[in-house]
């Protein structure tokens, strides 16, 4: 147990966490996972609230790579990530059943894609910081 509250039960090398473990914070959050010299980094999941996680890649403390991260509204996104933020290819599906396939730049549609509107009505074309270039 550390100062804070925290929690963690796993591998311990020269003072660090290291290998796979598992760290409850005094906040609720939990992770359970890979880590390397006390950062989040390989394979890991991170359990935020009832509802809401982060499972996949994590490179240097941060979400880097593939994973979903279900949020507690109940959206969703399943693709790559980097430095925290979606970047690369990814699909992100709102609670009204709306979504985006296309590529990310730093949390925005950027690149080429498809929106899916409440209508059903299809939209491609390519995106700018969220916009649908003309």
């Amino acid at each position: 147990m550390y100062s804070n509250g925290d929690k963690y039960i796993g591998l311990v090398f020269n003072g660090e966490r290291v290998g796979n473990g598992e760290y409850q914070y005094v906040s609720g959050e939990k992770y359970i996972g890979d880590w390397k010299e006390n950062l989040r980094h390989g394979n890991g999941k991170l359990i935020l609230s009832e509802k809401s996680y982060y499972e996949g890649e994590w490179k240097d403390g941060k979400r880097e790579g593939f994973g979903i991260m279900i949020y507690d509204n109940g959206e969703k996104y399943e693709g790559l990530w980097m430095k925290d933020r979606k970047n690369g290819r990814g699909f992100y599906q709102w609670c009204n059943g709306t979504f985006y396939h296309g590529d990310w730049k730093e949390d925005n549609m950027n690149g080429e894609g498809m929106y899916l509107d409440e209508s059903g009505l299809e939209i491609s074309g390519v995106w700018n910081e969220n916009e649908l270039c003309e």
